[in-house]
C-alpha cells in the first residue's frame, strides 16, 4: 500500500467511524500523558536515591556522635522561611524548639543550615540540652559547595572569597551534597518536617518530603508554605492515618492546622504528632503518594532504599519484585494453598485494629493460652499455622499484632500474613526488625490492592477486607473484598479449621459472617478496646461483640472483662449457623 492509499484508507476509517477515531486519539494521548507520568516518576526516584544514600551517611556521623546505634536515632527535621514573616512565627519556633528538647535524648533535631525558622529552632533547641547537660543532638546539613553561593551569603555562614559555607558556632555542621537543591532533597527523606512559614526552598523539601512517603507537619497560621503545599506531589493523608493510630491525634492536627496561632497548644500538639510518628514509622512511611498530572491522579508507591531485611526464613509465596510480576490470580492462590497444607490445621486469627487497639492487653494471656493449648493438643505444638491480615507490630500501640506476636514468640506458632501489596516494601524491608519479628519461619501471601471511592467526599480508600456492596444490572448484592476475599476463596476456606476472634471491629464482624456461610467455628475471645465512640457503651467490645451475642451453634470461649461475672462459658460442637 503506497502512502497516498494509506492517508486514504485512515480518512475512509475517520468518515466511517468518528466515535472509534476519537477513542484512539483519547487512547494516544492519555499514553503520552502517562509517558510524562512515568519520565516525571523516574527523574525524582533518582533524587530520592541519591538523597536516600546521603541521608545513611548523615545517620552514620549522628550515630558516632551520640554514640548510639543508628537504628535508636529518631530524626526531627525543621524546614520554612529564611527570613521571618513576621516576629509571632520567631517566638513560636523559639518555643517549638524548647519543647522538642525536652523529647528523650534519642530524638535528634535536624536542618538545612540555613538562618531564621531552622536556625532559631535549632538554637532554642541546643540551649535546652546543653542547661540539662544532655547531647545537644542539633545538626546543620549545609552543601559541601554550592557554585551559587553568592546567592546565599545572608542565609547561612559562608568561608569568605570560597563557594563554600562554613560551621555553625553551635550544634554540630555536616556537609554533604554538591548544591542547596541537592540539599533540599535530602531533607525530604527525614523522617518527619516540622514546616513553619517557607518560601520556594521549603516548598520543594515538603513536596519532596510527601513523594518520599515522609510526613510534614505544617503550622498552617505561619502563612507561607506551611498554608498549603503546592507541586506535583501532594503528600498522603497522614491525618486520617495517624488518627487511625491514635485518635488523640485528631485535635493535634486541628490545632496545627488551625487559624490561630497559640503558642502553647501548637508546640504541645506537635511534640505529640512527632512521637506518633516515630512510634509508628513502618504505618506512616512507604504508603501510596498521589501524582497530579493534569486533570488526572495515578497513585504510586515510592519505595527508595530504606528499610532493613525481611524477617529470617519468611517465605514470599507470590513473588515479591513488584505487582507487575506477581502471581495474583489462580496461581497465586495455588502457592499459598499449597504453603497451607504443609499443616495439620490453619486457623484465621481477628481482633482490634491500630484504630481501637487492646485496653488490657496483658490480661488477655491466660484466655490466649487456653485457646492455644487446646489447638496443640489437637494438631501439636508448631502444627498449626496461624493468619491475620500482616498489621505492624508497634510497642505503643497494643493490637492485633502484639497477639501474633505472643502467640509466634512466647507458643510457637507459625504465623502467615495476608496483606494488600500496597505494604509490600513495610513487610519485605521494615525499617524496625521487631515489626514483623512475628513472620520469622512464617510466610507473607500479597494480594492487590484495590480501591473504593466515598461518594460523599471523593475520597479513595483501600478495601483492606469485609463485605463491599455492589450494584450490577441495577441489582444489589455484598462480595467479600481485600484480605477477606483471599481467606474466604473456596479453595482456601476449605483448609481453615477456625477462626480466633479476639475482639474486632467491621471486618473482623464480616469475616466471622463469612465463617457462618462456610461452616468454620469461631473461637471467641471478649476483649474490651482502648479507643471507642464514649457515647456508645456497646462498642467497648467492638462491633463483632454485639454480633457474637445473637448467634448460636459455635464453640466459643467468652471472657469478661473489669471483673464481671461469666456464666457463658459454654462450647457446644461447631455447626453452621444462618444469620
Amino acid at each position: 500500500m503506497t502512502k497516498v492509499q494509506s492517508m486514504k484508507s485512515m480518512k475512509s476509517m475517520k468518515e466511517s467511524d468518528a466515535d472509534s477515531d476519537a477513542d484512539s486519539l483519547l487512547t494516544e494521548s492519555e499514553d503520552e500523558e502517562d509517558e510524562e507520568i512515568e519520565e516525571e516518576i523516574k527523574t525524582r526516584q533518582q533524587l530520592l536515591d541519591l538523597a536516600s544514600v546521603q541521608k545513611e551517611k548523615v545517620l552514620d556521623v549522628i550515630a558516632k556522635d551520640m554514640k548510639c546505634d543508628q537504628s535508636s536515632i529518631r530524626i526531627i527535621a525543621v524546614i520554612g522561611s529564611t527570613t521571618f514573616f513576621n516576629s509571632a512565627s520567631q517566638s513560636l519556633c523559639q518555643e517549638i524548639g524548647r519543647r522538642l528538647a525536652a523529647l528523650p535524648d534519642s530524638y535528634v533535631l535536624v536542618t538545612g543550615g540555613f538562618k531564621g525558622v531552622g536556625a532559631t529552632i535549632a538554637r532554642a533547641f541546643h540551649d535546652v540540652r546543653v542547661m540539662d547537660n544532655r547531647p545537644t543532638g542539633v545538626y546543620m546539613v549545609l552543601p559541601e559547595y554550592e557554585s551559587n553561593i553568592t546567592n546565599f551569603r545572608e542565609k547561612a555562614p559562608v568561608r569568605e572569597g570560597t563557594d563554600q559555607f562554613r560551621e555553625w558556632e553551635f550544634g554540630s555542621t555536616i556537609f554533604i551534597g554538591r548544591s542547596v537543591k541537592e540539599r533540599e532533597v535530602l531533607m525530604g527523606v527525614m523522617p518527619v518536617l516540622v514546616l513553619v512559614e517557607g518560601g520556594p526552598g521549603a516548598a520543594h523539601e515538603a513536596t519532596i518530603a510527601s513523594l518520599a512517603g515522609r510526613c510534614v507537619l505544617p503550622v498552617k497560621a505561619t502563612g507561607g508554605a506551611a498554608s498549603g503545599m503546592r507541586g506535583g506531589f501532594v503528600p498522603h493523608d497522614f491525618q486520617n492515618l495517624l488518627e487511625d493510630i491514635s485518635p488523640d491525634s485528631k485535635a493535634a492536627w486541628a490545632t496545627i492546622n488551625g487559624p490561630e496561632l497559640n503558642v502553647k497548644d501548637i508546640c504541645s500538639s506537635l511534640t505529640t504528632l512527632v512521637q506518633l510518628v516515630h512510634d509508628n514509622q513502618d504505618t506512616v512511611h512507604h504508603k501510596g503518594m498521589t501524582f497530579r498530572h493534569g486533570s488526572r491522579q495515578l497513585s504510586v508507591l515510592v519505595q527508595g532504599h530504606s528499610g532493613g531485611e525481611p524477617p529470617e526464613n519468611m517465605k514470599c509465596l507470590n513473588g515479591s519484585a513488584g505487582s507487575y510480576s506477581r502471581e495474583h490470580g489462580a496461581e497465586g492462590l495455588r502457592h499459598l494453598r499449597g504453603f497451607m497444607e504443609k499443616f495439620a490445621a490453619v486457623y484465621l486469627v481477628n481482633g482490634h485494629g491500630s484504630k481501637n487497639q487492646y485496653k488490657y492487653p496483658e490480661t488477655l494471656q491466660a484466655d490466649l493460652q487456653m485457646v492455644i493449648t487446646d489447638l496443640d493438643l489437637r494438631h501439636g505444638q508448631g502444627n498449626w499455622l496461624a493468619g491475620y491480615g500482616g498489621d505492624p507490630y508497634r510497642p505503643t500501640s497494643p493490637d492485633i499484632a502484639h497477639i501474633l506476636r505472643i502467640m509466634h514468640q512466647e507458643h510457637g506458632v507459625p504465623v502467615i500474613a495476608v496483606q494488600c501489596d500496597l505494604f509490600e516494601h513495610a513487610i519485605m524491608h521494615p525499617e524496625k526488625s521487631e515489626t514483623y519479628a512475628h513472620l520469622q519461619d512464617g510466610a507473607v501471601f500479597f494480594y492487590e490492592t484495590k480501591y473504593w471511592v466515598d461518594p460523599s467526599s471523593g475520597q479513595r480508600n483501600v478495601l483492606y477486607g469485609g463485605y463491599q456492596t455492589v450494584r450490577e444490572d441495577g441489582a444489589q448484592s455484598e462480595v467479600l473484598v481485600g484480605g477477606s476475599s483471599i481467606w474466604f476463596d473456596p479453595e482456601i476456606c476449605k483448609l481453615l479449621a477456625g477462626h480466633i476472634v479476639i475482639g474486632g471491629g467491621r471486618i473482623t464482624r464480616d469475616d466471622c459472617r463469612a465463617c457462618q456461610a462456610f461452616g468454620v467455628p469461631i473461637y471467641y475471645i471478649k476483649a474490651p478496646a482502648k479507643y471507642y465512640f464514649e457515647e456508645s457503651e456497646a462498642l467497648m467490645y467492638g462491633e463483632i461483640d454485639m454480633w457474637m451475642q445473637n448467634i448460636t451453634g459455635f464453640w466459643r470461649h467468652w471472657a469478661q472483662r473489669d471483673d464481671e461475672a461469666d456464666d457463658t462459658n459454654e462450647a457446644p460442637e461447631p455447626a453452621a449457623a444462618s444469620e
